[in-house]
C-alpha cells in the first residue's frame, strides 16, 4: 500500500512531461528592385521588395527615402522623382512584429536630354601618318565613301615631334554636332575591355561638325568608340558604336624636294605609295589614291587627280585637265594619301604621307660684275691723286662673298660672277663688260654691280672713275652716274647696286694719313648723288619693269675709308663690312632674325654699326629705305 502511493507520487511530479516555447525567426528580403532601375525627373518608377519568413509570420514593410514621394504600402509601392537630377536612396524595413531586415538601393534620376535621342553619325577612320618634319595647319576635306558626308582633316595631328621616316597611326572620330550639348564625352574599349572615358570636353569647331582624334594607339589592337553628349543635368545614353582594327601602310613622297623651287608649269611628282593590291585587307575591301596639290598663298586646291589603286607612284600636275595653273611667285604643298573602305564603302582608313612644299618660279638667274679699280695708269698725278691699295681685294672679298650665296627653296648660286680689276677697268671695258655680263638677263633675273675706287664730283654730276682716267683728262674719260644707270637701266630685272667710292690716301693701320683737298670737296656729294639719280629714274617712271637696290659708301658730306695693316690684305672699310655680314667668314651676324637670309635693311644696319666700332665716322648710305629685298642667302 504504501509503494503504490509512492510511485503515483513520482508520476505526478517527474520533470519529463510538458512543451518548450517556440523559437521565431527573422524576416529575410530576398530582393529589392525597382522597375525601371532609373528615370527622370517627376517621374515614378514601381518598387518592390520581396521578403520571407521562415515562421509564416504576417509581415509589415516601412519605406523610406532620401528625396521624392511614395505612395502606397506593403512590399510594392510607387515613387516620383523629385524635380532634380541627382542619385536617391530607398530603404525598405521589413518587420514580423519582433525581428526586422533592412535593404536600400540607389536610383539614378536624370533630366532626359532636349532632342531625346543620341549623338549621330557618329564615324571613325584609322589614320597612318608618314611625315618628316612639322607642317603647318592646313585642312584637308575627304569624302566619307558612299556616305553624303565629308571628313576634314588638319594637319596639326601630324604635330608630333616624330623623326624623319618615322610612322605612327592615330583615330580620328567625327559626328554631327548635338543640340543644347556643352560638352561630348567619348568611350573607348580596347580589344573588348569596358568602355572607359577618354575625352571629355567640346571638340566642335562649328556649329555642325565636331573632331576628335585619339593619339594613344597601338597598331594590332581593336579600338571600339561610342560618343555622348552632355549639359548640366542630363546626359545622352551610348549611341552607335564605331570599330577600327586595321591601318594601311604608310607612304612617303620622293620628287620634287621638299622646299624645291619649281619652274615647269606641268611638274612631275613621284611617291613611294601604300603598295596594298589584295583585298580584302583586313576590315579594308576597296581603296583610292591621290595627288593633292594646294596652293598656300590663295589658299585653295590647285590639283586634285584620284587613281583607282593604292600603286600608282606617278603623275604630272594637269594630267586629268582640270588644274589651276600654277602661278609665278606662289607657295604651294603636295601630298600623296591612300584611302581603304569597309565591305559597304565607307572610308575607314586612311594613309597620308609627309606635306612638302615647292615654290613655283620663272628661272631666276643671278649674275654679278664686280670692278675694283687700285692701279690708276696716269697716278700719282700733279693734282695730287694716289692709287689705292684696297680695291683689287675688296673685288675678291666680294666674289667670295656672292658666291657662297644660296637663294631660295632650290638654293640657287649666282651662274656669273666676273671681275675687272686695276688696268683692266678702263671706261670702255666697264660699260662694254657691264652689257655682256647681263645681256642674258630677263625681268625676272637679279643682277648685282660693284665697283670700288675713286670717285667725284664735279660741277653737280657725280662720276666713278675708271683706270684710264686722271686729272687732266676730260669729263668724258669718266664714267658718270647718269651714264651708269643709263647702262643698268638696260638690263632687264632686279639690279643691286654696291658702290665703295672714295678718296683715301690715308692708311690708318700704319699711321699714315694723306687728304687731296682738290678731289674731297667733289667727294663730299659723289654718294649722295648717285642715290638721287637711281630714286630719281624711278620716281620718274623711267623703269616700268627694272627695280633698283642700292648700297653706297658715306654720307654727302663724309669721306670713306681703307685700312692698310700692317700685316694682311688692305680692305675697303665699307666693303669689309658688308661682306663679313654676308657670310665671308663663314657666319652672317647681318642675319638679324635668323630667317637665313641677309635683307638690304639688314646690311644697311650691319655696315652703320661695324665701321661706329672702328671709330671711323662715314655712314653707309641706302636706297630704298626700310627694304626687306634679300641681297644674300645661305
Amino acid at each position: 500500500m504504501v509503494l503504490a502511493l509512492l510511485l503515483v507520487g513520482l508520476t505526478i511530479f517527474s520533470g519529463c512531461g510538458g512543451t518548450a516555447p517556440p523559437i521565431n525567426h527573422p524576416p529575410a528580403i530576398i530582393t529589392l528592385s525597382a522597375d525601371p532601375s532609373s528615370i527622370d525627373i517627376n517621374q515614378t518608377t514601381t518598387i518592390t521588395c520581396i521578403a520571407t519568413d521562415q515562421d509564416g509570420d504576417i509581415l509589415t514593410y516601412n519605406w523610406s527615402k532620401t528625396g521624392g514621394t511614395i505612395t502606397g504600402s506593403g512590399s510594392t509601392i510607387t515613387w516620383t522623382a523629385p524635380a532634380t537630377a541627382g542619385t536617391y536612396t530607398i530603404a525598405c524595413i521589413v518587420s514580423d512584429g519582433e525581428l526586422i531586415d533592412t535593404q536600400s538601393f540607389t536610383i539614378l534620376v536624370s533630366q532626359s536630354p532636349p532632342s531625346g535621342d543620341t549623338v549621330s553619325d557618329v564615324d571613325a577612320i584609322a589614320i597612318t601618318c608618314y611625315r618628316s618634319s612639322v607642317k603647318k595647319s592646313r585642312t584637308k576635306t575627304i569624302k566619307l565613301g558612299e556616305k553624303d558626308k565629308f571628313f576634314q582633316i588638319d594637319s596639326f595631328i601630324k604635330s608630333h615631334e616624330v623623326k624623319q621616316g618615322d610612322a605612327v597611326h592615330i583615330i580620328g572620330m567625327k559626328w554631327s554636332a548635338y543640340d543644347e550639348a556643352s560638352n561630348y564625352k567619348v568611350y573607348r574599349s580596347v580589344n573588348g575591355a569596358s568602355y572607359t572615358v577618354i575625352f571629355n570636353g567640346n571638340p566642335c569647331y562649328s556649329c555642325d561638325d565636331c573632331y576628335f582624334y585619339d593619339e594613344d594607339i597601338v597598331e594590332g589592337n581593336t579600338y571600339a568608340y561610342y560618343v555622348t553628349a552632355y549639359g548640366d543635368s542630363w546626359e545622352t545614353a551610348p549611341g552607335e558604336i564605331v570599330t577600327i582594327d586595321t591601318w594601311l601602310p604608310p607612304c612617303s613622297l620622293i620628287s620634287p624636294l621638299d622646299k624645291a623651287t619649281i619652274t615647269d608649269p606641268n611638274p612631275i611628282f613621284t611617291w613611294s605609295p601604300v603598295g596594298v593590291s589584295i583585298f580584302p585587307y583586313g576590315s579594308i575591301y576597296s581603296r583610292e589614291s591621290d595627288l593633292w596639290v594646294y596652293d598656300e598663298t590663295d589658299e585653295e586646291n590647285s590639283s586634285w587627280i584620284f587613281f583607282d589603286d593604292l600603286l600608282t607612284n606617278m603623275a604630272t600636275y594637269n594630267q586629268n585637265g582640270e588644274a589651276i595653273p600654277l602661278i609665278y611667285g606662289h607657295n604651294y604643298v603636295w601630298n600623296s594619301w591612300g584611302y581603304g573602305y569597309d565591305e559597304n564603302g565607307y572610308l575607314i582608313a586612311v594613309s597620308m604621307s609627309e606635306d612638302w612644299e615647292f615654290y613655283f618660279s620663272e628661272d631666276i638667274v643671278y649674275r654679278a660684275l664686280c670692278v675694283g679699280v687700285g692701279d690708276y695708269l696716269y697716278f700719282p698725278d700733279a693734282c695730287g691723286n694716289t692709287d689705292l691699295p684696297a680695291p683689287p681685294y675688296d673685288v675678291d672679298m666680294m666674289r667670295q662673298t656672292l658666291g657662297y650665296c644660296r637663294f631660295g627653296l632650290s638654293n640657287t648660286e649666282f651662274s656669273t660672277i666676273l671681275y675687272l680689276k686695276d688696268g683692266q677697268a678702263t671706261k670702255a671695258n666697264i660699260l662694254q663688260k657691264i652689257a655682256s655680263t647681263f645681256s642674258g638677263a630677263d625681268s625676272n633675273d637679279i643682277s648685282y654691280f660693284y665697283f670700288s675706287g675713286h670717285g667725284m664730283w664735279y660741277g653737280n654730276t657725280s662720276y666713278l672713275c675708271p683706270t684710264d682716267a686722271s686729272c687732266y683728262s676730260p669729263l668724258e674719260a669718266y664714267i658718270s652716274v647718269n651714264e651708269l644707270e643709263q647702262a643698268l637701266s638696260d638690263i632687264p630685272g632686279t639690279k643691286v647696286v654696291f658702290l665703295d667710292s672714295c678718296y683715301s690716301g690715308g692708311f690708318i693701320g700704319k699711321g699714315k694719313e694723306e687728304e687731296n683737298k682738290i678731289l674731297k670737296e667733289e667727294l663730299i656729294d659723289f654718294n649722295k648723288d648717285v642715290i638721287d639719280i637711281f630714286s630719281l629714274s624711278e620716281s620718274k617712271s623711267l623703269l616700268t619693269t627694272n627695280k633698283y637696290k642700292v648700297l653706297t659708301s658715306c654720307h654727302y658730306y663724309q669721306v670713306c675709308y681703307e685700312i692698310d695693316p700692317v700685316e694682311g690684305d688692305p680692305f675697303g672699310v665699307f666693303t669689309t663690312a658688308l661682306c663679313d655680314g654676308c657670310g665671308y667668314y663663314g657666319s652672317y651676324p647681318a642675319d638679324t632674325n635668323l630667317d637665313t637670309k641677309v635683307s638690304l635693311q639688314e646690311a644697311y644696319l650691319y655696315i652703320k654699326d661695324w665701321v661706329f666700332s672702328y671709330g671711323i665716322i662715314q655712314d653707309v648710305q641706302v636706297y630704298p629705305n626700310n627694304s626687306s629685298f634679300t641681297i644674300a642667302e645661305y
